[in-house]
């Protein structure tokens, strides 16, 4: 989780001016405003980006869309298109496929931005940071193909403890088709 610590750091470090004033970034989020997430990984990624924000002493704003793709959308074009509100940097997921109009959103406005968890697949192979949009500083991404073996090994394992030398079998694993993540 140290990553989070890093994506704002890059973000911070990132920034064209270098003004006293602390940068100023939005995490445009997919979770809900109460966090009822039911894993507790997302509020743990939450409360290590609020943590790493404080100690590097950056302003950051999470706008919550809470899994609406409009809604996320409609903020995005909210905090960019509006001067009053438009921040130095975004971190966002490519929730939905907006991934790209999100990025050229950024891009026409100036505002550096970072993918955070899910990026592009097949549809968006040829996107890669600062090529196509220099304001795309990077992307952190998980190895989701790895961790899915990793899960289904350690099942494997868990569950010949427990049926001895009965079969048991798999029938499928497959994680949440929105997000994109790879």
């Amino acid at each position: 989780m140290n990553l989070i610590k890093y994506l704002i750091i890059l973000v911070a470090f990132s920034l064209s001016s270098q003004a006293i004033a602390a940068p100023r970034i939005v995490w445009f989020s997919t979770l809900q405003e109460d966090l009822s997430d039911k894993s507790g990984f997302w509020k743990n990624v939450h409360d290590l980006i609020v943590a790493a924000a404080q100690d590097l002493e950056v302003d950051l704003e999470i706008r919550y869309a809470e899994e609406n793709f409009i809604k996320m959308k409609a903020q995005v074009d909210e905090v960019l298109s509006n001067p009053a509100l438009r921040p130095d940097g975004i971190i966002f997921h490519n929730y939905k496929l907006l991934g790209e109009k999100i990025l050229a959103k950024a891009e026409a406005m100036g505002v550096k931005s970072i993918i955070f968890n899910s990026g592009f697949g097949s549809e968006g192979s040829a996107l890669v940071p600062r090529k196509k949009y220099s304001q795309w500083i990077g992307q952190i991404l998980p190895d989701d193909r790895f961790a899915g073996m990793k899960l289904l090994y350690e099942l494997t394992k868990a569950a010949a403890k427990i049926k001895k030398k009965q079969p048991f079998y798999t029938i499928a694993m497959e994680g949440n088709r929105s997000s994109r993540a790879y």
